[in-house]
């Protein structure tokens, strides 16, 4: 995840500290949970499963379930947790659905994303009181454009603003038309003498090679950007879902253009003699066929799609990419409409196979040239009202590579969805989820209500130095050692900015010693902690995590920061 170096802690100041110790020993046994989609072949859910009928493999190696869950809702009464003791309300923090909604505004055609968009608000106008959604939008950048909230109405405020995004760029259909004309002007030139047609199709594969070099450009940024998401998405807690809207995120970037190069000066090769076109192109035939099914050379387009998959389904996010392309017949009476066609249809399934990968990965679901969305929609609303959770104790707790996860359904001709891989994070990486997920979620879990204060930013050097006052209840957990009381906590700090980009989150340990007689005058006021940050000018938002190292018990805030 890529970071930003706006924030740099200057002083932390708090009750006195004494030398670093092991207050308690702890033994910690974790168990993963991984959520299992579980579809007959009519696509209708499968209930009434228990652990007994599933499967779950991590790195070839059958595992132990031992517990499983059944998660249904019906609407108008709720979720149930079903389990081998009957049917239990589940806990609020489990019942929460998260969405991101990550629109490419620079992809889509207006009249396509307002068809999204419409099938959008059906979605939250579903939504439940526990449940929250995100607005982000990819153009020529990424922009939050409404963090998590349950609030309806901000959520359509968002998509109004999304509506007005149009899209940018020349990688889209409108690159590819001119790469298409380029190539026929190159073929009249060559049927004109202008120039040789051995030197017309090395032409026209350097233009491809240079518009597949241009989509790279375009595509990895992006794939940077729904990563950020992704990141944040996994400090938080519930049903998490990423919905990726896009019109143009290919595999194999260019891999249709060079077979439409070759198609359109393939016809020439019986009809002239001249043999510089036959030798150019049959000395390209090799390179042609690698470059139809892998695209630009050098191309990691596949690799990027996969990294990211994975990263998603270690962090438990689900993704539902949706293919929000034109489907275009492209028919016409031109002696070139069935190559057109064929390049088309060609490159249309090149963004389909990237975005089925993405589903595939993380359990999820692409949906690939359809008109109608509201379907896409309605099969995540059933995907997050029945699934089942398995949990097992995975192997080597010290061990935080990702791990890949295989479920499957003993003795059933049903389809299964689950993530395929997992990572095991330290209760460190946990907490620094949690700090950046706070940037953009309101609401986070928070047992110890802190509150964070900024005072007036200074000019410094370009750019400004914030005063920053941390204040909570003190109520943290303190053991006699002594004569004295002894305690520890930690605090965390990380700055984001509207475009998805965040600080490394900044780690500063605390431990707390007083006289046991101490311990009333202590309790009677709230602790308190200064620090001072540096950001760039502009508006950020600074979020605070603080956790009682005995207890584990932990507290969130955020607030706005104006640098000008």
């Amino acid at each position: 995840m890529r970071r930003i170096s706006t924030a740099a802690l200057i002083v932390i100041l708090a009750l006195p500290a004494f030398s670093q110790q092991k207050l308690v020993e702890t033994i910690e046994v974790r168990v993963a949970n991984i959520d299992v989609v579980v579809r007959d072949r009519a696509g209708t859910p499968v209930t009434g499963l228990t652990k007994d009928d599933f499967e779950l493999y991590e790195d070839g190696v059958k595992q132990t379930i031992t517990n499983l869950y059944e998660v249904r809702r019906d609407d108008g009464t709720g979720a149930k947790l079903m389990d081998s003791a009957g049917a239990s309300d589940v806990p609020a923090e489990l019942q929460q659905r998260r969405l991101v909604l990550f629109v490419d505004c620079a992809s889509l055609q207006p009249a396509r994303k307002r068809l999204v968009l419409a099938s959008v608000e059906k979605f939250i106008d579903r939504m439940q009181p526990e449940d929250q959604a995100m607005l982000v939008a990819w153009r020529l950048g990424l922009r939050v454009v409404t963090p998590f909230t349950s609030d309806k109405a901000a959520l359509k405020s968002g998509m109004t603003a999304l509506e007005k995004m149009g899209p940018a760029g020349e990688v889209q259909e409108s690159g590819v038309d001119m790469v298409r004309r380029d190539i026929q002007s190159l073929v009249r030139s060559a049927q004109d003498q202008v120039i040789d047609w051995g030197q017309a199709y090395s032409t026209a594969r350097t233009r491809v090679d240079r518009y597949g070099q241009q989509v790279i450009m375009h595509e990895r940024p992006l794939l940077d950007a729904v990563e950020r998401m992704v990141e944040t998405l996994g400090g938080v807690d519930g049903k998490k879902i990423l919905v990726l809207v896009s019109a143009f995120v290919p595999e194999r970037p260019g891999a249709e253009l060079y077979r439409y190069a070759y198609d359109q000066f393939a016809p020439y090769m019986d009809r002239n003699p001249a043999a510089d076109i036959t030798l150019a192109i049959e000395n390209r035939r090799n390179d042609l066929d690698l470059q139809a099914l892998t695209g630009v050379m050098g191309n990691a387009m596949p690799d990027a799609l996969e990294q990211l998959g994975r990263q998603a389904s270690a962090n438990g996010v689900v993704m539902y990419p949706i293919d929000a392309a034109e489907v275009q017949s492209e028919l016409s009476a031109s002696s070139n409409a069935s190559v057109e066609t064929t390049e088309s249809f060609s490159r249309h399934e090149n963004t389909a196979s990237a975005l089925k990968l993405l589903a595939s990965i993380t359990g999820g679901v692409a949906v690939t040239q359809a008109s109608n969305y509201d379907s896409a929609f309605d099969t995540i609303n059933h995907d997050l009202d029945s699934y089942y959770s398995l949990g097992y104790k995975p192997v080597g707790e010290g061990n935080i590579a990702m791990r890949k996860i295989v479920v499957k359904v003993k003795e059933r001709k049903v389809s299964v969805r689950a993530r395929e891989s997992l990572i095991l994070k330290t209760p460190e990486d946990q907490m620094n989820d949690r700090v950046i997920a706070n940037l953009y979620s309101e609401g986070m879990p928070s047992a110890w209500p802190i509150q964070v204060q900024v005072g007036l930013p200074r000019s410094d050097g370009g750019k400004f130095t914030v005063p920053v006052r941390v204040v909570m209840p003190s109520t943290v957990t303190l053991l006699p050692q002594d004569q004295n009381l002894v305690g520890a906590i930690t605090l965390y700090f990380a700055i984001g900015k509207g475009d998805g980009k965040t600080s490394e989150v900044m780690r500063r340990p605390r431990d707390l010693k007083i006289p046991a007689s101490a311990e009333p005058l202590v309790r009677a006021k709230p602790m308190t902690f200064t620090t001072a940050i540096r950001v760039n000018p502009g508006e950020s938002t600074l979020s605070v995590g603080v956790i009682d190292q005995i207890s584990g018990t932990t507290g969130y805030a955020r607030t706005k920061i104006v640098a000008r």
